[in-house]
């Protein structure tokens, strides 16, 4: 996710210019600088990276919930850095355009176009659900709804919360042989013409989006992805979907990072 903060100005003590990006994801000039915590980056408007990767001068870092780069570690999602923060795969840095094993940019666009389909997001408990259907462009729609059959009041016997949503990813860029880092093109777009009303005895209400209420940084996951190395958080959503497998994900996933959520592609 792309979580920009202010920072004071008490907190820089030096700067490193960086050199014109080729990046990945959107482009933010600004500079390096560096404090008793660590280094970070500002942006021209003041505004620091994090909780998120970002590709600065053709590398990607990873800037912490401070905004600090994260240097010669593992990355809460499971990526390795060096000594100069830059993510690395078996001691390679990897670079945008050149990324070893990946694509990147408009190469990893097709990927989109494999994938493309309807996602669910349940629980397998009680009436909600939230289905996205992805684009060969990688925009999409979709839809919630949470049935409360206990809500009832003058004029209606139920109530059912509901949202229909679009939006757009971008930037995808392969990580490993099964997986794709994509961002989210800025908000997700929520239809509220509507608004709340009651038709045929039931009180329709106008809710945000489950699933997608939250989260700029998402994963794609692939058929065939072992199961094993994917998150937890997204494992327990999914796995009702995924029945008795093999211990490889059986269809195409669909990870909200931020809010922890999975969403599950038909098989």
């Amino acid at each position: 996710m792309n979580k920009r903060k202010k920072m004071s100005k008490g907190k820089i003590l030096l700067a490193a210019v960086v050199g014109s990006c080729v990046m990945a994801g959107s482009a933010f000039a600004g500079e390096w600088k560096a404090s008793s915590g660590g280094w970070w980056y500002q942006n021209d408007d003041g505004s620091y990276f994090a909780s998120s990767w970002q590709w600065i001068d053709g590398k990607c870092y990873y800037f912490d919930q401070n905004g600090y780069c994260l240097i010669n570690t593992v990355t809460p999602d499971g990526y390795y850095v060096d000594e100069s923060g830059a993510w690395i795969v078996d001691g390679v840095v990897q670079t945008a355009g050149e990324t070893a094993g990946s694509e990147t940019g408009t190469d990893a666009l097709g990927i989109f176009a494999q994938s493309a389909g309807t996602y669910y997001f349940s629980s397998g408990a009680g009436g909600w659900g939230t289905a996205l259907t992805l684009n060969a462009d990688g925009s999409f729609e979709g839809s919630y709804h949470d049935s409360d059959m206990g809500s009832s009041g003058s004029g209606y016997v139920a109530t059912v919360y509901y949202s229909e949503f679009q939006g757009r990813f971008k930037n995808p860029v392969a990580v490993n042989d099964y997986s794709y880092r994509m961002e989210l093109d800025g908000e997700v777009a929520v239809d509220r013409s509507k608004g709340d009303y009651i038709e045929d005895e039931v009180r329709y209400r106008l809710a945000d989006p489950y699933g997608m209420e939250v989260g700029h940084e998402f994963y794609l996951y692939q058929p065939g992805a072992p199961m094993s190395a994917l998150p937890e958080d997204f494992i327990n959503w999914i796995r009702m979907h995924a029945g008795k497998s093999s211990g490889d994900l059986p269809f195409y996933g669909i990870y909200n990072v931020e809010g922890g959520y999975g969403f599950a592609g038909e098989k």
